[in-house]
């Protein structure tokens, strides 16, 4: 666990450190501000890909589908819920969790709102989502076209959704689009963590499965069984829910960023208190909050691990997740004029 622990203290210091965040990337792109984020994520991506591929090539088949999501409704209509909650709540959960080491009170709300939203997506999954998955489309790129072919499509991809990005800036900002270094530089520390990250753990990096179970060791405190309920009957669950929240993990990768983050706010003098300034805040937060762990819950992951770290798995679900994660967030932002 204390492996895991620095993993997200370090992970902590660099999202931080280096801005990084989901909810501003689709922001500033689509109010034309910039694409930064995004062109950040892509090298990340490039790099993370390309050293994650070479570690599954080397570790042979049984590594493949780490990080290899299924492409369904379930996957496209939970990640237009997730868009909508995390521009509600002005944030996605790594970036909730991200600014609780900042000293945002205020996302104490949206947190706990993700786990009521990922535990009613969890009592709904069954009967409503699962179904949609029966037909799920599995595409590693290496498996589906052949190693090297497959390698190539991957770096050609990530390369035309990056020069598309630039295309973007420079039509809005002119000669001032070039890529500021901290950015680039942020990215290529964020793909060579998620390589060690995979190398270490033998997992892709997520954070929103623990959310459920943070909900299940909480409501125990007050007397319930949640071990009982029936979506925490896999004997993974069962084991997660009686070793408890530091014996999982997630939970303890979640503390780790949340210490990190405040580790970073503090030696660069941004860690403030942040407390809500009105009720329509408050709502937007518990709003935001539960759409994000709905819809979390239909997609099978945040943007954390969906997206960035299924497209640094080569994986072609991720390149499906965003333009319906992007429309969501986007449709907020269009109709609250944010």
């Amino acid at each position: 666990m204390l492996a895991i622990l620095l993993l997200g203290l370090i992970f902590g210091i660099v999202i931080n450190y280096f801005s990084v965040g989901f909810c501003g990337a689709v922001y500033c792109t689509t109010k034309k501000i910039n694409s930064y984020g995004f062109r950040m994520f892509l090298i990340s991506i490039l790099i993370g890909g390309t050293g994650i591929f070479f570690l599954k090539t080397l570790s042979g088949a049984e590594a493949n589908y780490v990080g290899v999501m299924g492409i369904d409704y379930a996957l496209m209509i939970g990640a237009f819920i997730f868009g909508i909650g995390m521009m509600l709540s002005d944030g996605c959960i790594l970036g909730v969790v991200r600014d609780l080491g900042n000293g945002y009170l205020d996302h104490i709300i949206t947190f706990l709102f993700v786990i009521i939203g990922t535990l009613i997506g969890n009592v709904t999954y069954k009967s409503t989502w699962l179904p949609l998955k029966e037909h799920s489309l599995y595409v590693y790129f290496p498996e589906t076209f052949g190693t090297i072919v497959g390698f190539i499509l991957f770096i050609l991809l990530v390369v035309f959704i990056y020069f598309e990005f630039y295309v973007w800036d420079k039509r809005n900002l002119g000669e001032n689009c070039r890529l500021p270094k901290k950015s680039i530089i942020g990215g290529i520390i964020l793909g060579i963590y998620m390589i060690v990250y995979q190398l270490i753990t033998g997992l892709n990096i997520g954070i929103s499965g623990a959310f459920p179970y943070f909900g299940a060791w909480a409501t125990n405190l007050f007397g319930a069984h949640s071990e009982e309920w029936s979506f925490f009957q896999l004997e993974s669950s069962q084991k997660i829910i009686s070793g408890g929240m530091f014996k999982y993990e997630t939970s303890i990768l979640i503390i780790g960023i949340i210490i990190g983050s405040m580790i970073t706010a503090i030696l660069t003098k941004k860690f403030k208190i942040h407390k809500p300034e009105s009720i329509k805040e408050v709502g937007g937060y518990a709003a935001g909050g539960l759409f994000m762990g709905y819809g979390a819950c239909i997609a099978a992951g945040c943007n954390l691990s969906v997206f960035l770290s299924s497209a640094a798995n080569l994986s072609l679900s991720a390149w499906v997740y965003l333009p319906f994660m992007m429309l969501g967030s986007i449709l907020v932002i269009k109709v609250f004029k944010l």
